[in-house]
């Protein structure tokens, strides 16, 4: 991700349109078919395993923030 990031700051200082939609691209499909795919999965597993309040409360949130930024990408 961090690459890609480099990619788009240099194509957008150099006005490379075409290459920052190529980036964005490639961004959203890691995010959907590779981190997106486990973040449910981790979510659970958290709300299960340790049931304190406070670590569901998180284990909330940070699937949230998942879901907004693959709603961002999509």
């Amino acid at each position: 991700m961090s690459f890609l990031e480099l990619k788009i700051a240099y194509a957008l200082d150099q006005a490379m349109e075409e290459n920052i939609d190529i980036c964005l691209s490639a961004e959203r499909r890691f995010l959907e078919q590779h981190i997106g795919k486990w973040t449910g999965v981790f979510e659970k597993t958290l709300q299960r395993e340790l049931m304190r309040p406070i670590t569901a409360t998180l284990a909330c949130c940070y699937q949230n923030s998942w879901v907004r930024n693959l709603s961002f990408w999509n």
